[in-house]
């Protein structure tokens, strides 16, 4: 426990963070998702998983609801207080493994620290508020194991079945386990591990001397060279299917609660797809050029003219410049490059500089070079 540790182990353990912290300057890190498997578990570990996440959910707003959230300590407090569906208050022993525990706390203490420093920056910031559901808790180094081919050890679980452990033969044995994320999702359970490689040992890249422009359109992706990348996928008629299903249900009713669950499961494949065609996007870009310049684009005010909304809504150019952003702000702007927002790329003439008026819906690039992929998450580039 925290408030018993003597000062030898304080001490060793400031050590130990700190060689870790000298460690990590050498290393990159990769997240790799495992999803459980559901067939192989009993129903005390599906109901575990329920129970854990629902805990999660208590302790988050029993935290927020203090009126001194540091006064929190996760190895005192074994009861929680929560409510139930008529408001009347209910007390429970905490049972999820201290791990869990900690996590949630260290969350919530980690969003106030957030907001601090967004505040002391002059941005206009409000507190935290109570939460309808917990999706995501943090595992702390050294509580997950890798016990065989389809196995992992997490707290709680000690033989854990689950998919895409294959995902890290590309790492061969250089590869450092970190921490990681317990996550519900609509379509089951998750498990997120950081994993930490020399950077000596990383793969090289051969660099090819070529750079690319990109410019955004509402459901299509033109470069300078020309090429179009375009990804547009409507709802399916399932998904149109249960949401009529939906409306005829009574609300909060058991019905309601399973049809609803199916609608997010939709919606998630179909999230998963648009991903999976800008990913594809960018490790093409990336592999071929050295860098990629692209603006800030308003996709938001897109999404919100009448004339684009859907065009933007079915398409994936959200998340490839989500996916850029992140490139540019994890490589200091040496893979990726961001040209601020407002600036005129597309109008303005590189040769006679005079604005050009080109409207939305019009691409930049070589007129004479027309080549298009449409990236799907079965047909390849």
């Amino acid at each position: 426990m925290e408030s018993k540790r003597s000062e030898a182990t304080r001490n060793r353990i400031r050590d130990s963070l700190k060689a870790t912290r000298e460690k990590r300057l050498h290393q990159e890190k990769r997240v790799v998702l495992l999803k459980v498997n559901k067939s192989t578990l009993s129903s005390s570990d599906s109901d575990r998983f329920g129970r854990i996440f629902a805990e999660a959910k208590w302790i988050r707003n029993s935290i927020v609801a203090l009126e001194d959230a540091h006064s929190y300590k996760y190895d005192e407090h074994k009861k929680v207080v929560h409510y139930d569906k008529d408001k009347n208050p209910m007390t429970d022993d905490v049972t999820m493994p201290s791990v869990y525990h900690r996590g949630v706390a260290d969350a919530v203490f980690r969003d106030i620290s957030n907001l601090a420093k967004a505040k002391a920056k002059g941005i206009d910031v409000g507190k935290l508020h109570f939460v309808k559901s917990v999706d995501s808790i943090d595992i702390k180094t050294g509580f997950i194991k890798i016990k065989g081919p389809e196995m992992i050890s997490i707290p709680g679980f000690p033989k854990l079945r689950v998919y895409g452990l294959g995902q890290l033969k590309q790492y061969g044995d250089s590869y450092e386990i970190a921490d990681g994320k317990l996550i519900r999702k609509p379509s089951g359970y998750y498990v997120a591990i950081t994993v930490c490689i020399d950077k000596d040992d990383m793969p090289k890249r051969a660099k090819t001397g070529k750079t690319i422009g990109l410019d955004f359109g509402p459901s299509k992706i033109t470069t300078s060279d020309g090429e179009v990348f375009a990804y547009y996928e409507e709802e399916t008629e399932r998904l149109r299917f249960l949401e009529r299903k939906l409306s005829r249900k009574k609300k909060g009713s058991t019905r309601y609660k399973r049809c609803l669950m199916q609608i997010r499961v939709e919606r998630e494949k179909a999230y998963n797809r648009k991903m999976d065609a800008a990913k594809k996007v960018i490790a093409d870009l990336m592999e071929r050029y050295d860098t990629v310049y692209f603006q800030d684009e308003m996709i938001a005010s897109w999404h919100a003219s009448h004339s684009y909304s859907s065009r933007v809504q079915h398409s994936f150019v959200g998340a490839v410049k989500a996916l850029l952003m992140g490139i540019f702000s994890g490589t200091d702007g040496r893979r990726a490059f961001c040209i601020q927002r407002g600036f005129p790329t597309t109008k303005l003439c590189s040769l006679s500089q005079p604005l050009d008026k080109v409207a939305l819906s019009k691409p930049f690039g070589n007129p004479n070079f027309n080549k298009e992929y449409t990236i799907t998450p079965r047909i390849q580039m």
